[in-house]
């Protein structure tokens, strides 16, 4: 502590005596943060040391009366609060835009802000309710930097290193959310109007980086919105603003692997927009069709038809057969059945959904390019490998044209040709494809996405085919870790993936810890699919032939 006292006191005496500094930092108790606060103000109004104790007194007896207001937890609190409200009172007289800044900021995150997270929401469909200091700071990128500079100058926030982005203290962030607490019912609603506006769709370069960046912003406001509709909105969930909001948010969480917090936007979003519009308006069965695939991607897979076939019905009477939102759900209700082993209603639903996109986009559309790709998957799973690499092939060839070959789309089409190559015996081949597509996930979704995951399964697989034991355990064990991580222990993948586990230790003739992963891929299966299914079954005869094996090796 005593080193970084001498750098305060160094600091301040750039711009006061060094006796005013010592007695300067005997009241701020030696803290740094209400230090370098104190001296920011000082340098930026031209304060003496004696004129700035006064101020801070005078404005600590001002706090102490406000206690039931400002809870100060310990003697610490009084030095960085005081400092805080001193500068930020001087602030606000200086320029009321930025104070109004740092007022919104204190419902944002704290750790990155930058000035195109703000320009989206201008184009909002609740513009007209963004108020003018906001549209000035988000509509002219100089006015933006003027308050941010003069945010900076006083302390309140940092420039983060060679790069156009800011961040602030986390105790100062928590006095900014305490000390703007009236103020909480227009101030979180804003922030959540700049968020979900920011949210990125899919068609957007590097959308997948641009959602990782915006991820703490959208928790922030996921853990105020309750207190934000109740305070604004007095309870009505009915308002269409906090339904588009509510879906927005449920699409960058789904997006993002994180399947509880969606499943509560998609399902407020859902009794928003059936109270509001109706059961068949079109944004409600929007709702009901990304319901289903959060649905399947949990593995819930009657909830998922019963969500996909409700959207169908609502979308062909209000829209047609043949429309392309139509066309997204007939080509969800495929995958399903492909994922549920239905494969002549999932090569129906595949075609009908192929045929109308070709019609209404054109054969090389990407909404298309992805119909191809799934036909792609049913074909391998029906064991037509020369089908399955025309489909694959074409897919590719749209998709490194359209997004480029280094897009999430483009790297799930790679994968799946692995996938392919693998179950052709073209192991260098397979290989390839999955690096590949390991290391363009890892960038745009980052190593614990559940895309990334299923490849580092995939890798997990050719390694066992390959006789690489060392390598297949640990895509399996980081494969298991992550999928439990994001989805539960609970989930059909991580089970799929401990079962993975369970068969390699048996080849290597581990048996002991395949007994151990077979016990609990039984349990899980049988609590999933019941004890009667062939999974179920297989996974209890492996456990029996472990610990036989295991007693007798």
């Amino acid at each position: 502590m005593s080193a970084i006292r001498s750098i305060n006191i160094k600091t301040l005496s750039d711009v006061f005596d060094s006796i005013g500094s010592l007695e300067l930092v005997k009241l701020l108790q030696g803290l740094p943060l209400a230090i370098n606060q104190a001296g920011s103000y000082m340098r930026e109004t031209g304060t003496t040391v004696s004129k700035y104790i006064d101020s801070y007194n005078h404005k600590w007896k001002k706090l102490m009366k406000d206690q039931n207001y400002f809870t100060l937890r310990e003697s610490a609190d009084r030095s960085v609060l005081t400092t805080w409200t001193v500068s930020f009172d001087h602030l606000r007289e200086q320029n009321e835009d930025a104070a109004n800044f740092l007022k919104l900021w204190a419902f944002l995150d704290n750790q990155d802000l930058w000035y195109e997270l703000l320009t989206p929401s201008l184009h909002h469909e609740i513009f007209d309710e963004v108020p003018g200091w906001f549209v000035r700071c988000a509509s002219d990128e100089l006015d933006f930097k003027k308050c941010m500079g003069l945010l900076s100058k006083y302390s309140f926030i940092n420039t983060k290193f060679e790069s156009s982005s800011f961040f602030m203290h986390s105790v100062l962030h928590h006095w900014c959310l305490h000390a703007f607490e009236k103020e909480n019912a227009i101030m979180s609603w804003l922030a959540v109007v700049v968020v979900v506006s920011a949210v990125p769709s899919q068609t957007m370069p590097d959308y997948s980086l641009l959602q990782r960046r915006l991820l703490p912003h959208c928790d922030r406001v996921f853990s105020l919105l309750e207190q934000s509709i109740q305070e604004t909105f007095n309870y009505k969930v009915d308002i269409p603003s906090v339904s588009a909001a509510c879906h927005r948010l449920g699409d960058l969480y789904s997006d993002q692997g994180k399947m509880k917090e969606a499943e509560d936007m998609y399902l407020r979003a859902l009794t928003g927009s059936e109270k509001a519009w109706g059961p068949v308006h079109t944004s409600t069965l929007d709702i009901i069709n990304n319901l289903g695939i959060l649905y399947e991607i949990q593995g819930k897979m009657k909830e998922a038809e019963d969500m996909y076939l409700r959207a169908l019905t609502g979308k062909e009477k209000a829209w047609g057969p043949a429309h392309t939102s139509t066309l997204r759900t007939v080509g969800n209700l495929g995958i399903l059945y492909s994922n549920q082993g239905k494969m002549k209603e999932a090569e129906d639903m595949y075609l009908r959904a192929l045929t109308g996109s070709e019609k209404a986009w054109g054969p090389a559309h990407t909404s298309t390019l992805r119909t191809v790709g799934n036909l792609g998957i049913l074909y391998s799973n029906q064991g037509k490998m020369k089908e399955a690499e025309d489909m694959y092939l074409r897919a590719l060839t749209g998709s490194e044209k359209a997004w480029g070959p280094v897009h999430t789309s483009t790297f799930e089409t790679v994968n799946n040709l692995g996938v392919l190559y693998s179950d052709q015996g073209k192991m260098k081949e397979a290989e390839d494809m999955y690096l590949r597509a390991l290391t363009g996930k890892e960038k745009a979704w980052g190593p614990a996405h559940t895309s990334t995951l299923n490849t580092v399964n995939n890798l997990g697989n050719l390694y066992k085919n390959q006789g690489k034991m060392k390598e297949a355990g640990h895509m399996y064990l980081r494969a298991l870790t992550g999928f439990e991580q994001a989805w539960g222990s609970g989930h059909k993948t991580p089970i799929d993936v401990r079962c993975n586990l369970a068969f390699l230790y048996k080849k290597m003739a581990m048996f002991k810890d395949a007994a151990k992963h077979f016990e609990l891929v039984v349990q899980g299966y049988t609590k999933i699919l019941g004890s009667d299914h062939w999974k179920t079954v297989d996974a209890s005869n492996q456990l029996k032939s472990c610990e036989v094996l295991n007693e007798h090796p």
